[in-house]
């Protein structure tokens, strides 16, 4: 039986409306399913990079952080991955995928 939320009339259990009032009945419906979701974070930062910035001239600590950059991009691009951000020496990447993705957030290949 549906009951009218409006008027409160019993109603057959395959009525779309009130037989007493006309309103639409409002059919309880399930509440979402959870969804679990695997995230990946990586964030990957130069030991000692403060002191090699206080020793190298601008120029050559900016080949020698645009060649830190390149070889982390290239591991991370070999294992599917793509850089979030580089910001000063440190490199982020995150990734979000539900635990039915064919691809694991334990790839250690």
């Amino acid at each position: 039986m549906a009951l009218c939320s409006h008027c409160g009339r019993q109603n057959a259990a395959d009525a779309r409306f009130c037989s007493g009032c006309a309103a639409p009945l409002v059919r309880e419906h399930a509440p979402p399913r959870a969804v679990r979701k695997v995230v990946t974070v990586l964030f990957c930062d130069l030991v000692e990079s403060t002191p090699l910035g206080e020793r190298l001239d601008p120029e050559s600590l900016r080949r020698v952080m645009a060649r830190w950059h390149e070889a982390m991009r290239t591991v991370l691009e070999r294992h599917g991955c793509t850089v979030e951000k580089f910001v000063g020496d440190a490199v982020s990447h995150s990734e979000q995928k539900t635990a039915t993705s064919p691809r694991s957030a334990n790839r250690s290949d």
